[in-house]
């Protein structure tokens, strides 16, 4: 599985918009925003009033053993209020968390019983990038490890990190919990691994999570526009609900033309967003597709992600990471995403369905 999730926080200006990318909201007093962030987009922003807090979770697809977790964070207060400011979970225990010190910055780790401290103190108003590992473990079958900058700051083998007495974990949770009006801090360019596999399976580093839109169409517009053109409906950010591409035929395509990537480093991994709803009663499902041109003697081919329902309203498909390129089977480039095509497709030709309209 390796890379399990990343997020950019670049799609988001609302909370609902939040439950659509599979985050959900345990707390009672969630306070959030969307501050700029680290090379452009938005970020996210948690932040509390007095004796409130703020929490977002993602439910992880598997339940993993072991975690990788990489985070850029920034704060501009002086000193730390917050409690936490990440935690795994199983159920509805917590396995370990991450925090500072309320009286130093310095960062430490706990799994709510013992804390280990890091040898880092942080500097407010100063973006860093914190990297944390977690092999689950009972008894003194556990480890922790932790890197900011990409600098080992934390190696703690022999400890229990699952007191919840199962050496696993079903979620990741941002965590603001204050005991000081204006406690706050920012979070960009994230992402969750789960230490298996041949790619992907160790700290990443600092890295960038970039939102890429349509900019034009590509070589299927099989779907019917509810205004302008194809690509137009679906290149907002955030997305609108209001205008959108629908489709009645079983295996319907729409492939877009998208934006390039910044820079040129290392693609760890591509993950698909799209939103769709059905419109009439019965069984609907919708699937990612990549689109790669020929060129070099190769042939052009089509790539399809996993079918996933569509329901009764607009919400993003459950989204699919691709840690290697289907079309070569290793890394991705640069040069081969900025040349890909993406879309979707309604179900396939073989499957019922009637109506599907995605944004």
């Amino acid at each position: 599985m390796a890379l399990l999730f990343m997020d950019g926080f670049d799609t988001y200006n609302a909370m609902a918009s939040f439950a659509g990318h599979g985050w959900t909201f345990p707390g009672s007093s969630n306070a959030i925003s969307f501050p700029a962030g680290r090379f452009g987009g938005n970020a996210i922003n948690l932040y509390s009033a007095w004796q409130q807090w703020s929490q977002i979770k993602t439910p992880l697809s598997t339940l993993p053993s072991t975690v990788i977790v990489g985070t850029a964070f920034y704060s501009s207060k002086g000193l730390p209020t917050a409690v936490d400011f990440a935690r795994f979970t199983d159920g509805g225990s917590t396995q370990m968390s991450i925090t500072w010190d309320t009286s130093t910055w310095q960062l430490r780790v706990n799994n709510g019983t013992t804390t280990w401290p890091t040898t880092y103190t942080y500097t407010a108003g100063s973006w860093v990038y914190i990297e944390w590992k977690i092999v689950f473990g009972t008894g003194v079958s556990g480890s922790t490890s932790v890197r900011v900058n990409g600098i080992q700051v934390l190696n703690q083998a022999s400890i229990n990190t699952a007191p919840s007495g199962s050496a696993r974990t079903d979620g990741y949770m941002l965590f603001q919990l204050t005991g000081a009006e204006g406690s706050n801090f920012t979070i960009d360019d994230l992402y969750i691994c789960d230490g298996t596999g041949a790619t992907n399976n160790t700290f990443l580093g600092d890295i960038r999570v970039q939102y890429l839109v349509p900019t034009g169409a590509g070589v299927k517009t099989q779907f019917t526009p509810s205004t302008g053109s194809n690509w137009q409906t679906v290149d907002e950010v955030p997305a609108s609900d209001t205008d959108y591409n629908s489709a009645n035929s079983p295996g319907a395509m729409d492939l877009f033309q998208m934006a390039n990537l910044a820079g040129n480093g290392l693609v760890y991994g591509v993950q698909t967003i799209s939103r769709s709803k059905k419109d009439d009663a019965g069984f609907r499902k919708a699937a990612p597709v990549f689109y790669k041109a020929s060129g070099l003697g190769e042939t052009a081919r089509f790539y399809k992600g996993s079918q996933a329902p569509v329901i009764d309203n607009f919400l993003n498909l459950p989204l699919q990471m691709f840690n290697t390129s289907p079309d070569t089977g290793v890394a991705w480039t640069v040069d081969e995403v900025n040349a890909l095509q993406y879309g979707y497709a309604v179900g396939d030709a073989g499957m019922f369905t009637i109506d599907a309209r995605l944004v």
